[in-house]
């Protein structure tokens, strides 16, 4: 198999990573029922408001994440896929270090809280200047996506909320090279071992190439 076929397998599975219509089926107990009553909730965007008030420190104030591209833009995400990964924080099914692990222990308290947040978020205008890479390799990153990653995340990168399927489209480069190295690494649970091998196999210029393609979407313009 070729390096170009692998890479093009691992960005299909992204998706099985990031969320399915049956993506509480493969959770722990107590993570599967706060999510699942989360995904039930009426949300509050209004309460959501408050709640991000802590998380502004690091996502900035328009949850456009950081000025180096590391900290991730939350804007405009997709509602369900929010929701999965903040119970995923709280249930240490994910984690990234002591401040991110406390506030979402202690500042959002249960699947309200999650429904709350979430809705806000995924009704902020995404940012409509994500940080790029270095633009060298971008139309290999075009040709990558579209082979692999548009079935699930859509031409326009988009993501789909039915499915959990998160939209990358406007997400910083730096966020998008190290979580798809992350995956490789197993720093994400809930990864399917499939997805896993694959990812130790694509070449981290393939990687990086299409982070760079994914970042130079306008968020605020799809086509």
């Amino acid at each position: 198999m070729s390096s170009t076929t692998k890479a093009a397998l691992l960005l299909a599975g992204v998706a099985v990573l990031h969320g399915t219509p049956a993506m509480t089926e493969t959770l722990g107990g107590q993570h599967r029922n706060e999510l699942r009553a989360a995904l039930e909730a009426q949300p509050r965007p209004a309460g959501g408001a408050r709640l991000f008030e802590p998380c502004a420190v690091c996502h900035a104030r328009d949850a456009g994440g950081s000025t180096n591209g590391i900290v991730p833009a939350l804007a405009g995400q997709q509602f369900r896929y929010l929701v999965k990964q903040i119970a995923e924080f709280r249930e240490h099914e994910r984690f990234a270090g002591d401040i991110h692990d406390r506030v979402a222990r202690e500042a959002i308290d249960g699947p309200q809280a999650i429904a709350d947040l979430s809705a806000y978020l995924a009704e902020l205008p995404p940012i409509p200047r994500p940080k790029t890479g270095p633009g060298r390799r971008v139309s290999r990153g075009g040709q990558l996506y579209r082979a692999a990653c548009e079935s699930c995340h859509g031409e326009s990168a988009l993501g789909n909320d039915a499915s959990g399927t998160p939209n990358l489209r406007g997400q910083h480069y730096a966020y998008l090279v190290r979580q798809m190295g992350d995956i490789g690494r197993v720093h994400r649970v809930n990864t399917p071992i499939e997805l896993i091998l694959l990812m130790k196999d694509m070449s981290a210029q393939d990687a990086e190439a299409v982070a760079d393609y994914l970042s130079r979407l306008q968020a605020s313009a799809p086509p």
